[in-house]
């Protein structure tokens, strides 16, 4: 037929692009666009803030400040820009970006730096999407008390004023994750803090007291291209 049906789920997206797919006319065009999306690029979102207004709010998040910060500032850990985020009062700030699910493993890595407060808390919440549409806490990780932990539980060890790389690679729909600091693996086995079928949000945000930390290059990506390597299939 001229037309397939398609939805978010990877595998059927996997089964058209693999197997249904062609380029003899008879597929349509969305079918196309797909196939080149999905196949040979495997990112899904990338913002490291650069050139945007120094002391604006990052474009392409919502944002939360609730009398605190969240500004774009040329203090960057790569680049000439980052986003500060800092609880001043007695609110917690935040910003959120929404991306449609992803089903198949993926990293989420992105490079911070705790500048000051020892008692605040860095705190980012990966989340998933349901069948109701609504979203829920897949991953939590926190920076505080110079510890990097899996919600509260300490994981490695940090320094403040020091920038970290750091890369959580996930399986969706499992309950553990892998967490890598600056392209070490530091535990494979890491327990989610519930099991949800895809990775559809980011956000970052404060916790329990005042604190100033920098967020740059956030890299969400497919650990694999979407359609799998076909050996002797016609170049299309």
């Amino acid at each position: 037929s001229d037309y397939h049906n398609l939805s978010n789920n990877s595998q059927t997206l996997k089964n058209i692009a693999n197997n249904i797919w062609d380029s003899d006319g008879s597929t349509c065009i969305c079918c196309g666009i797909l196939k080149a999306n999905s196949c040979f690029d495997n990112k899904v979102f990338y913002d490291n803030f650069n050139d945007q207004i120094n002391g604006a709010n990052p474009l392409g998040w919502a944002i939360s400040q609730s009398g605190s910060i969240v500004d774009i500032t040329t203090s960057s850990l790569e680049g000439n820009r980052a986003t500060v985020i800092a609880r001043t009062g007695s609110n917690n700030p935040s910003f959120t970006h929404i991306f449609n699910p992803q089903e198949d493993k993926l990293n989420v890595e992105f490079l911070v730096r705790h500048d000051t407060g020892t008692n605040g808390r860095f705190r980012l919440e990966i989340g998933g999407l349901n069948d109701w549409n609504t979203y829920y806490d897949y991953i939590i990780l926190k920076m505080y008390g110079g510890q990097i932990r899996n919600n509260d539980n300490s994981i490695t060890p940090y320094l403040l004023n020091t920038s970290y790389k750091i890369r959580v690679e996930i399986i969706p729909g499992t309950n553990t994750y892998k967490l890598y600091v600056n392209e070490i693996l530091i535990n494979s086995n890491l327990p989610t803090y519930s099991t949800i079928g895809n990775v559809a949000r980011l956000s970052f945000k404060t916790e329990n007291s005042q604190i100033n930390y920098k967020i740059d290059a956030i890299n969400i990506s497919l650990s694999e291209k979407l359609c799998d390597t076909q050996i002797n299939r016609t170049r299309e």
